[in-house]
């Protein structure tokens, strides 16, 4: 391609020109185009619009739109910042909470350490106590032996019973002397065990409170929500209402008229003796672990092939299941814990979507996740919710932690559907009498 310039009057250098007259300046090429100034005042605008929209994407302060719903790498920058300092304050909190806990531990372990010195104390002056009066015993009986020295002598010669007296009189002295600080030790020796006998009392309370505490923490329920505190269904209390093998409270389904039962899956619950136990509401009935009959506190032994059934009165509290031919109290719960093993078993579950549907009968499906439960449960719908040009929904595939979420449209246009609610239900078939 060649380039050349035809202003009124030019200098030339190269093949560049300059005109005398820029509004003249033209430029011809081989396919015989011309760009007139004109033109070149356009692009100008052009690219100055340009310039200035890729400043403000570069510049817009924070929070200040470049478009519709777009930002600027400013407001991204300073919106980054602000992520950081944040992070920086909750990691400041964790250190600071972790410094805390840290302490708690050394003044607990300084407490333990303090009481430890104090009974070793208390066992050494016990026994220097008991030095000091065998030591005061060896002096007694030396003071003896010189006495009986001195008699021995006084019979040998006569001439010297006079200073011989003396000496066993001055002899009498020092053991009355060393029976006086006897006495002493053994007045010490008696308040030194006193304290030991303290001390003693003291270890014996402490190591009660901890087997007692370890009692409440080591015993386990095989029974979930034992004190009926999750209640998912909204059950009124009235088992009269309920069909046989039909659920009221979480994990509890109507046995027989005088009985409710909760069935035990096997990989829950090994082979053994247990003891089963209640607050009776007054009934006065008995109760049974895997069919074997048993009165409140009583033991049966059970060898597990299958899930395993336990049944109380229908007015029974604090129903407890443990290891072992000894009832305790029942073991504490925290009542989240009670409702995460509760879920496993039965829980309820919202599910929204939306489409806009181009033809009537279009259908639309969305995954709908939930908590791990037992098996895959029963869906069924309890509350439609929310509901827009829907001809029907459900949930299919249902799985033990997902299902999938269906709708179909009525007709073709905005389709929605917002707070369906189902029951998702696995729980363990009841073994109550149906004829």
């Amino acid at each position: 391609m060649s380039k050349y310039y035809t202003p009124p009057a030019t200098v030339v250098d190269g093949d560049i020109a300059y005109a005398a007259d820029v509004n003249s300046i033209n430029t011809e090429t081989d396919t015989g185009f011309t760009l007139a100034y004109a033109d070149i005042s356009a692009m100008e605008g052009t690219v100055s619009a340009w310039a200035a929209l890729a400043k403000k994407w570069a510049e817009n302060p924070e929070d200040v739109e470049v478009t519709s719903g777009a930002y600027s790498a400013m407001h991204w920058a300073l919106k980054s910042e602000s992520f950081v300092s944040d992070a920086q304050a909750y990691s400041v909190d964790s250190q600071n909470y972790s410094i805390a806990a840290a302490a708690s531990a050394s003044t607990a372990t300084t407490k333990a350490t303090s009481a430890t010195t104090s009974a070793t104390t208390a066992t050494t002056k016990a026994t220097a106590a008991a030095t000091s009066a065998t030591s005061a015993a060896t002096s007694a009986t030396a003071s003896e032996a010189s006495a009986v020295r001195a008699e021995s002598a006084a019979v040998d010669n006569a001439s010297s019973i006079t200073a011989l007296t003396a000496v066993v009189s001055t002899n009498t002295g020092n053991i009355s002397d060393n029976t006086f600080d006897i006495s002493l030790h053994e007045t010490r020796i008696l308040a030194n065990a006193s304290d030991i006998a303290s001390h003693d009392t003291r270890i014996l309370a402490n190591t009660s409170s901890i087997s007692d505490l370890e009692t409440a923490t080591h015993i386990t329920n095989f029974l979930i929500n034992g004190n009926f505190t999750v209640n998912q269904r909204g059950f009124d209390g009235v088992w009269s209402t309920v069909a046989i093998r039909k659920y009221g409270y979480d994990r509890w389904c109507k046995f027989s008229n005088t009985h409710i039962e909760q069935v035990i899956a096997q990989e829950n619950i090994p082979s053994g003796t247990y003891t089963l136990s209640w607050i009776d509401g007054g009934s006065g009935l008995s109760g049974s672990i895997g069919g074997t009959t048993v009165l409140n506190g009583g033991s049966a032994s059970i060898t597990v092939t299958g899930n395993v059934s336990v049944t109380v009165p229908n007015d029974a509290t604090k129903v407890q299941l443990e290891k072992g031919t000894v009832a305790h109290s029942l073991s504490y719960v925290p009542y989240e814990e009670t409702l995460d093993r509760c879920m496993y078993y039965l829980q309820y579950k919202k599910c929204n979507a939306r489409m806009y549907a181009t033809i009537a009968l279009a259908i639309m499906n969305t995954t709908v996740d939930y908590k791990q439960m037992y098996a895959a449960p029963t869906a069924t719908l309890i509350s439609a919710g929310s509901v827009v040009n829907v001809s029907d929904t459900r949930l299919r595939n249902v799985e033990k932690s997902s299902a999938r979420f269906e709708i179909g449209a009525a007709a073709a246009g905005d389709t929605y559907i917002f707070g369906s609610e189902y029951q998702l239900d696995a729980e363990l078939e009841g073994t109550g009498s149906l004829t």
